[in-house]
């Protein structure tokens, strides 16, 4: 079966998973935890096209 729904959709890298709002926060794989982390916590990570994701939403 297959399916572009991004429900369904598989990470492959670092995320995380912002408490208040469910939100999944896709990290990056080039730099340390660290260096994606401190660049959430400043604002200043980087957009791409699949970085957040609401799992709550068809």
């Amino acid at each position: 079966m297959e399916t572009l729904n991004p429900k369904y959709q598989l990470l492959t890298g670092p995320f995380m998973v912002e408490k208040a709002t469910g939100r999944v926060v896709s990290l990056g794989t080039a730099r340390s935890l660290e260096f994606y982390l401190e660049q959430y916590e400043n604002g200043t990570l980087e957009r791409s096209s699949d970085l957040y994701w609401y799992p709550d939403t068809e």
